[in-house]
């Protein structure tokens, strides 16, 4: 009987020592949602340049380069000489494809926006996906009591380093060639100088938009947007005046890719934009931006704070997109690591292919894809 009732006793303790473990481990796996400063800093995912990812299809070597080229230039700043040094270096890097300069006035001063048409021969439809950035920077560092202008190696450099690096890898073996639909890259000059000396913002793509023709707008399949895609803590958010479908597309892409950490499924902001002129005139557009960025509109927007991977992450991205809808699908295929990855994109995003659930606040969205 004694006996009976120690075993009783001891399986009574040792059913509370482990109701109290179990306590214990939820009230120490709650503690950090409670502090959430704590919680946010600790998860971000910091982008090395040396990050083990699937692959790399952009160089991000080059990515250095065009990154350092235009930091190294100055501020680029509309009318300025250090703004010139960039045009020639974007229609350096843009070669053996013509650069055209629109060039306007606003305000007195200068300003041009670059554009690079890449058309294949023989082509025998005349849709274009025009691709942009800006590659101008703020005059003042208005998110800090400062004078001084903002470097911009992610609010102005990191997007014109994305397009010359698809630029640069349709270049190479002529893959240019494969496309059977026009690409359009369009650097846009004036986009972020807005509330200084009585400017407005996204200059360069209001001009831009307003003169095309409405031949040209019915032809033009999207706009896609590279916009501060180089924060070591890259986090894209999918920007809420962006077309549905093209964020639904894009983040499934990511996904595929394994990309899906720094595309992440969550509403991001209503933002002015150079996607903002081409959605008013009808083309659906999309804005690739990470706008947490803590150094936004500040004299730290320098090299420190940017890797060449982010912004090789969102360029493969953008790649991959491309080439299912430009049809040089065959390159990418023939490296044996991408063929299972297109393989599921092409599924995917086909009239047979699973549809993506994005939430919207409280309500859901869903949409089936047909491809092309």
């Amino acid at each position: 009987m004694v006996q009976k009732k120690w075993k009783s006793y001891l399986i009574a303790i040792g059913a509370n020592i482990l109701v109290m473990s179990i306590i214990f481990i939820l009230i120490i796996s709650v503690l950090p949602v409670i502090n959430s400063k704590t919680t946010i800093e600790e998860t971000k995912i910091i982008v090395d340049d040396n990050i083990s990812l699937p692959f790399w299809t952009v160089s991000v070597s080059n990515i250095d380069y065009y990154l350092y080229e235009q930091v190294n230039a100055g501020y680029r700043i509309p009318g300025t000489q250090d703004i010139e040094k960039v045009r020639s270096f974007i229609k350096k890097e843009a070669s053996p494809f013509p650069v055209v300069f629109q060039n306007f006035t606003y305000h007195g001063v200068n300003v041009s926006n670059l554009i690079v048409r890449i058309t294949p021969p023989n082509i025998n439809n005349y849709q274009q996906i025009i691709l942009g950035a800006h590659y101008d920077t703020r005059a003042q560092a208005t998110s800090e009591p400062s004078t001084r202008p903002v470097p911009g190696a992610n609010d102005g450099a990191s997007g014109v380093a994305g397009l010359l690096s698809i630029i640069n890898w349709l270049k190479q073996e002529t893959r240019w060639k494969m496309l059977n639909t026009s690409l359009v890259f369009v650097f846009f000059d004036a986009e972020d100088q807005g509330g200084l000396n009585n400017w407005e913002w996204i200059v360069g793509s209001t001009y831009y938009a307003s003169n095309m023709n409405q031949t040209e707008i019915e032809r033009t399949k999207a706009f896609i947007l590279l916009d501060m895609i180089g924060d070591i803590y890259l986090n894209l958010k999918q920007e809420r005046f962006s077309t549905i479908y093209l964020n639904q597309e894009f983040w499934i892409i990511a996904r595929l890719l394994g990309f899906s950490q720094f595309f992440t499924n969550q509403d991001g902001y209503w933002l002015i934009d150079d996607h903002r002129p081409f959605l008013d005139i009808g083309i659906p557009s999309i804005d690739l931006i990470d706008f947490d960025y803590s150094e936004w509109h500040k004299t730290t927007d320098d090299l420190s704070h940017v890797s060449s991977a982010s912004i090789a992450i969102v360029s493969d991205v953008v790649l991959y997109w491309l080439s299912l809808k430009a049809n040089f699908t065959n390159y990418l295929i023939t490296m044996e690591s991408n063929m299972q990855t297109l393989a599921s994109v092409n599924y995917t995003l086909s009239s047979q292919g699973a549809s993506l659930r994005i939430f919207d606040s409280e309500l859901l969205f869903c949409k089936k894809y047909s491809k092309g």
